[in-house]
């Protein structure tokens, strides 16, 4: 019985296996985790996994880099949609292409050349905290450990970061293992570490999927409005008039009433609520709302895009537009926050990029009332979340008590990145465990 066991396990090692990492697979655990299911993005821990057990880095590598192109299809998909011009399509594939090969063939240098068990399981572990903080590994884009995170107390917190690496090395240890034996080990019997491997692999995922939809209190004194407005100047969309009118609307809710403090004193709308204009544009924008309605010590967050005209405005100087968001505060000057996302910046190393349209930094402030201590609040816009690895590391050395999206899905290419932004920023409010709001155009169900 026992030999008929050992020799369904080889069988299953030469054709099953290699069938499993292929790189169909690849694509469609990196499309489903990401970006077609809300609810399996759990999945991610079994890519690590199943890096860990492929015998040749050529087998992990094709793996990696279809599970990083089907987890990136939004990418393509905003290219051909959005009619960005052939030069910036052209851009956004090569991106998208190259990125996704060298984040695959950082997993795929986890695979010992000489298949010692020992030596790939302490390569997988090195690569995952390389992948998770370097450019190499897109920092942290489509990482496993933004799908499989623990929203637990105790060493289910910022601990999940050792936790996860370690576990999924020992799994892969224990398959190949027991495959370097040959099969003489116990087989596929509910007692051997091949068995006992994958059910607890199982078990990490079903936990990863059932956390996910667990996540942390929303930050106090602080509120998001869901802009449904639609894009400004389409047919039905709502007008500027209108889209003030439930800014300030939403404001006067917030007001203090019978001598109790505001339940509010940050109100932030979706990026892209109230088009596109230039810096100076959207400044006076501010300043305008701020002394034209009545806001009392309630700044609100004015979200759109800002373009930078570098020759005053001519067609020659015209750049494209980033994600902003403008603080409108009563007596004072507004203050402009624009994105630094993956497009305009090589991962936030050198400090600003030149031609940067608004002035660069962390997007950092405080927030809250006269009678409430200052609170310091991180802003993220747009593609900034994805760079998930360099946010972490400026949390844990320079931490915020709240955390902060706004972001937009203005069409079919951003709707599934904002879907996939929506992930990686939960993941780490989750992992961190600090209060988060998110302020968006359109809502897609995350969780």
């Amino acid at each position: 019985m026992n030999k008929h066991s050992n020799t369904q396990a080889v069988r299953f090692t030469e054709f099953g296996l290699p069938w499993l990492l292929g790189p169909a697979t690849g694509a469609a655990l990196g499309a489903l985790a990401w970006v077609v299911l809300p609810w399996a993005t759990g999945l991610c821990i079994a890519f690590a996994f199943l890096v860990g057990v492929c015998t040749q880095r050529r087998q992990a590598f094709g793996f990696a880099w279809a599970y990083y192109l089907g987890a990136l299809c939004f990418v393509p998909v905003a290219a051909w949609e959005q009619q960005r011009g052939l030069g910036n399509t052209s851009v956004m594939l090569t991106a998208w292409v190259l990125g996704s090969a060298a984040a695959a063939g950082l997993w795929a240098l986890a695979v010992d050349r000489k298949g010692r068990a020992t030596h790939t399981a302490a390569r997988l572990v090195l690569v995952w905290f390389i992948a998770l903080a370097t450019p190499l590994g897109l920092m942290g884009v489509a990482h496993p450990l933004w799908g499989w995170s623990f929203a637990g107390d105790g060493f289910m917190g910022v601990f999940t970061l050792v936790v996860a690496p370690v576990m999924t090395a020992g799994l892969a240890f224990a398959i190949r293992s027991e495959r370097d034996r040959g099969g003489q080990g116990a087989g596929w019997s509910w007692k051997s570490p091949r068995s006992l491997s994958v059910l607890l692999c199982v078990i990490l995922v079903a936990k990863g999927v059932g956390d996910h939809t667990a996540v942390p209190k929303q930050a106090a004194r602080a509120a998001a409005l869901h802009s449904h407005w639609g894009q400004l100047g389409a047919t039905a969309a709502l007008s500027l008039e209108q889209r003030l009118q439930r800014v300030q609307s939403a404001a006067s809710q917030f007001a203090a009433s019978g001598g109790q403090p505001a339940i509010a004193d940050l109100l932030i709308t979706g990026v892209g609520a109230f088009g596109v204009k230039s810096r100076a544009e959207a400044e006076a924008f501010a300043r305008d709302v701020a002394d034209k309605h009545t806001l009392g010590a309630i700044p609100v967050g004015l979200g759109l895009s800002v373009r930078n005209d570098a020759q005053g405005g001519s067609a020659g100087g015209s750049r494209e537009a980033v994600p902003a968001l403008a603080l409108a505060r009563n007596d004072q000057e507004p203050m402009l926050f624009c994105a630094h996302g993956w497009r305009k910046q090589v991962f936030g190393w050198n400090g600003v990029s030149p031609g940067q349209v608004c002035a660069g930094g962390e997007h950092l402030f405080t927030y809250g009332g006269p009678l409430e201590p200052q609170r310091t609040m991180r802003m993220l816009l747009g593609d900034e979340v994805l760079l998930a690895g360099l946010q972490l590391g400026r949390q844990l050395v320079r931490p915020a008590d709240a955390m902060l999206l706004a972001t937009s899905s203005a069409g079919p290419g951003e709707a599934l990145g904002q879907r996939m932004q929506a992930k990686h920023f939960k993941a780490m409010a989750m992992l961190l465990k600090t209060p988060h709001l998110m302020a968006v155009n359109r809502v897609n169900q995350v969780d």
